[in-house]
């Protein structure tokens, strides 16, 4: 009988070490830099939720129309912070049912301008970041005249020497922009161009994880901006 405890004893401390010598699995999520840099609060929320998981996290720089078909093609694991309506151009992603960010898209112009009449709002010529699905579904008589940007800094630029009539961001994107380019725009109050709501998504091949990433987000709600902490 001893033998047989002693025997059992071996195969649990051998079953116990073999388990947790094994590798934890890495989700490589698509996070542009640039734009990570405006949804920092939002990463780091990610990343902690994430520690009570099984697995980890890995943010993977890449452009961001590149970064949403690579999630939807499953070379990498999922991408950051999107509205929902992409899954339906991307059929093998899936949104983790948890609001990140509400995002309200405004017109903002160089402070010497004056904020065109709304009924002039199709006049408009509105630069555009490269990648941002949230411009896919602003009013069809802004959409027409958008004209895209590679990168914060041309997207500021354009602006400024008035290749555009402004820039379409959200107050907290601005605040990021004022700090980084320090360059002052104003805001049109009457021009809110879009609302939206994002969402981290996941490869499909990753659906039965998010039970217990969404369990994981609802543990660490207070890292979040005040008004994105409503669900």
């Amino acid at each position: 009988m001893k033998v047989l405890s002693g025997i059992w004893f071996l195969v649990c401390v051998i079953t116990s070490a073999s388990a947790a010598s094994e590798p934890q699995e890495v989700l490589r999520i698509g996070a542009n830099d640039e734009i990570a840099q405006l949804y920092a609060p939002y990463q780091r929320f990610v990343e902690a939720a994430f520690r009570d998981t099984p697995w980890s996290i890995e943010w993977v720089n890449l452009p961001l129309a590149r970064s949403i078909r690579a999630a939807n093609e499953g070379s990498i694991d999922g991408d950051f912070i999107r509205i929902k309506e992409v899954t339906e151009i991307y059929s093998n992603l899936v949104a983790i049912p948890w609001p990140l960010n509400h995002q309200r898209f405004y017109l903002y112009i160089p402070t010497s301008l004056d904020c065109p009449d709304t009924q002039n709002i199709d006049q408009l010529v509105v630069g555009k970041l490269l990648g941002i699905s949230a411009y896919d579904h602003f009013p069809e008589n802004i959409k027409r005249n958008m004209v895209f940007s590679p990168n914060l800094e041309s997207y500021v630029n354009m602006a400024m020497a008035h290749r555009i009539s402004g820039i379409a961001i959200t107050d907290g994107h601005y605040k990021k922009i004022k700090r980084k380019f320090d360059v002052d725009f104003k805001k049109c109050n009457d021009h809110m161009l879009y609302e939206a709501v994002t969402y981290m998504m996941l490869n499909i091949k990753h659906k039965e994880k998010i039970p217990q990433i969404v369990e994981a987000f609802s543990k660490h709600v207070e890292l979040l901006p005040a008004e994105d902490r409503v669900q």
